[in-house]
């Protein structure tokens, strides 16, 4: 019935495009979000043919993170189960994050590799979609080379927020417990704000 739709809709003009991921299951979301074609369709459309720069009134827009979608995302730990694995940090969903099946110790990490060096604004956020299930002792780590590593910051213990501008290009971040007291790891989300410079 959709397809059939989809044909009455672009036979009198209009652009009804229709794409399917049938071993996807009910989460089908999370693969199409990731296809370029779909915002690129999205971002193509408006009502009076201007496409405009949202902006909070008498503020300037907040700058537009990068896709992470080309991003590799690993952890010493694997994820509860399959909603919240590794990757589900740079998915750029609150609704979903990575929590660790079992307690982080202090020689475990969750890792990612941007695939192409960054410098600019990074800010990651601890805990689950209500802000609950933030570890204490949770420090940052970022490499151009993931060889040598340094320390880019500390999570805040008020509002789970690690956020740090970089010196240099970053290609790889690591979070580890800082801690000697073993936690459950619950990160939720990477945003990387590129510099423009």
């Amino acid at each position: 019935q959709i397809e059939e739709f989809a044909k009455l809709v672009n036979d009198v003009g209009g652009d009804f495009r229709i794409a399917t991921y049938p071993a996807e299951g009910h989460d089908a979301w999370t693969k199409a979000w990731r296809e370029d074609v779909v915002w690129d369709w999205a971002f193509s459309k408006s009502l009076d043919g201007k496409v405009r720069q949202l902006t909070k009134k008498g503020k300037r827009a907040d700058p537009v993170s990068l896709s992470l979608s080309s991003a590799v995302c690993s952890a010493s730990v694997p994820g509860l189960d399959s909603g919240h694995g590794p990757e589900r940090v740079v998915d750029g969903l609150d609704a979903t994050w990575y929590e660790s099946k079992t307690p982080f110790t202090k020689d475990d990490w969750w890792q990612v590799d941007l695939q192409t060096p960054v410098r600019g604004r990074f800010v990651l956020v601890l805990g689950d979609e209500r802000g609950g299930k933030r570890a204490k002792g949770v420090s940052v780590e970022s490499s151009a080379d993931g060889k040598r590593w340094s320390r880019a910051g500390a999570f805040s213990n008020k509002d789970g927020v690690c956020s740090f501008v970089s010196r240099g290009k970053i290609r790889y971040l690591r979070v580890r417990l800082s801690s000697s007291k073993s936690q459950t790891i619950c990160l939720r989300r990477l945003k990387v704000i590129e510099d423009g410079k």
